[in-house]
């Protein structure tokens, strides 16, 4: 279809302004009188009728072809909220037209109906661009012009209220990540405290040992807060850094997976890879995300239950390197938010620390290395967390 007129209809001055304009296009195209002043009259009546039960109601008029033959289209729609008019209003329109077809959605309610053009009258691209340029496309009356100064004006207020509804947004999700940011590294450092006047108090070099192991942990806590903190505001003003170098996977999994072992002692830690594969990536950036993946596997699953690392290889030349474990899963919100900056699942905010930044950073590592990442899950059976690296060009 090609879409000759368009417009709002609110109150009269619409249905006056949407006669002026049907009546100039059917004059470009060349219709006769009669077929001009039926379809426009029909047009005229339906559209006051419409006015009267909603100002929400939307005319469009389109031109389609139908087996070699051109034919005038209407349709008038109007929001289901406003409810169904009562189609015996209609009568003098069905009497100008052979069909008014009424149909309805969800969102909305339609009449439709149409009128064959002759095959006299002119109609192609030409007449298109005309009809489209002085009917469509200009400005015909001042109410027009005022009409269209206040729909520019309405879409500028909107835009300027949904930019305040997300500044809102964001504030409100700063203000919670630095609550959470303050308990975070609040409670290292209580702890900390504590095991340094423990310490003090120890007489033999076997007992202090024992409470600067513990010291040592709670400083690679922070240190993990700290680094997280600062990979957040470099994101942010594009200036994390990358060392980006061609490299074959399976030595940095393995390397890596040797870590992991031993820092995720409570879980039963497996992995399978694929063929090794040339890949162009900074090790230390990938090696972050899997880490992030794994910690998060460790913290939302049972002690003692697996987590598995696998690689492999899809049709699009990708590497595919996934984290499967078997914990508490995620509902559909989690699922489509995961990777969104300071998000965290409210059912369990409570419960784990965090804060909420691990895959949204995990999620800018992956993008600027020309990946994807993804998450499958299901509440109560556990998660899969997915990214993809393309292979390096001319790898094998």
């Amino acid at each position: 279809m090609n879409s000759i007129l368009e417009i709002t209809l609110e109150n009269e001055m619409d249905v006056m302004l949407a006669h002026q304009k049907m009546m100039r296009a059917a004059e470009i195209i060349g219709l006769s009188i009669t077929t001009k002043t039926t379809f426009v009259t029909a047009l005229s009546e339906l559209s006051r009728v419409l006015i009267e039960h909603t100002d929400k109601g939307l005319l469009s008029v389109a031109v389609a072809s139908d087996n070699a033959r051109h034919k005038l289209n209407a349709l008038l729609t109007y929001p289901v909220a406003d409810g169904l008019i009562d189609e015996r209003l209609f009568y003098y329109a069905k009497k100008l037209v052979p069909v008014l077809n009424f149909t309805s959605t969800a969102e909305s309610y339609a009449i439709n109906f149409s009128i064959g053009l002759p095959r006299s009258a002119a109609f192609g691209s030409e007449v298109l661009r005309r009809v489209r340029s002085e009917v469509r496309d200009k400005i015909i009356s001042p109410y027009e012009g005022i009409k269209s100064k206040n729909a520019e004006l309405s879409r500028l207020t909107e835009m300027q209220e949904e930019q305040l509804r997300y500044s809102k947004r964001l504030n409100e999700l700063k203000s919670e990540f630095l609550s959470v940011a303050s308990h975070e590294i609040k409670t290292p450092l209580t702890v900390l405290h504590g095991y340094v006047q423990m310490a003090a108090k120890k007489e033999t070099l076997e007992e202090t040992r024992k409470i600067i192991t513990k010291i040592e942990q709670q400083l690679k806590k922070l240190n993990h807060l700290s680094v997280k903190l600062l990979d957040s505001a470099k994101t942010d003003s594009g200036k994390l850094e990358y060392d980006k170098q061609p490299m074959m996977v399976n030595a940095v999994l393995e390397r890596l997976f040797a870590d992991l072992v031993l820092i995720t002692s409570s879980h039963e830690l497996e992995m399978s890879v694929c063929d090794d594969v040339q890949l162009f990536i900074d090790p230390v950036r990938i090696e972050q995300v899997i880490s992030n993946m794994v910690s998060n596997a460790a913290k939302y699953s049972a002690p003692g239950s697996r987590i598995n690392i696998s690689s492999s290889l899809n049709d699009n030349a990708e590497l595919i390197i996934s984290v499967k474990d078997e914990g508490f899963g995620m509902n559909s919100e989690s699922v489509s938010r995961v990777f969104e900056k300071f998000y965290r699942d409210k059912g369990i905010a409570n419960s784990y620390s965090g804060l909420g930044m691990g895959m949204y950073i995990a999620n800018e590592i992956v993008s600027e290395h020309g990946g994807r990442i993804w998450v499958e899950s299901e509440a109560g059976k556990g998660s899969t967390f997915h990214f993809s690296i393309p292979r390096a060009e001319g790898a094998a």
